[in-house]
């Protein structure tokens, strides 16, 4: 196995409800969401020779990545010690556009984790 490949899709909110705030000063909310068809291209290699620690690449998105934040997570909290990993993930979702673009890229780190990391029960790649 050297690549695994899924998308990331962006999601919009339907419509949101805020509830009045409760004893700890935060609001009960409930939200309608959708998935859409435009979506984040999501690549893992593992084989990268020379590689000494996992890496994400994602040309114009600069500082921290949730993609790069859930790979370190699933690799903590599972013990997955495999051989450090290049993500690659091709933008299409606006960045900081309330489409959910970095959470869906974290998730399908997460879900190309599983795979490499043989816990996944089923493929991600498409």
């Amino acid at each position: 196995m050297t690549e695994l490949n899924t998308e990331a899709r962006a999601k919009i909110n339907l419509c949101l409800f805020v509830g009045p705030p409760r004893g700890d000063g935060r609001h009960e909310v409930v939200t309608l969401m959708d998935s859409l068809t435009l979506c984040d291209d999501v690549r893992m290699d593992t084989e990268v020779p020379g590689l000494v620690a996992d890496e994400v690449v994602c040309p114009g998105v600069e500082g921290p990545n949730l993609a790069a934040a859930a790979l370190q997570a699933f690799r903590e909290h599972t013990g997955w010690d495999g051989a450090p990993v290049r993500l690659e993930i091709t933008k299409r979702i606006p960045v900081a556009g309330g489409m959910a673009g970095g959470s869906a890229d974290a998730a399908a780190a997460l879900r190309l984790a599983s795979e490499a990391s043989g816990s996944a029960s089923a493929s991600c790649s498409r």
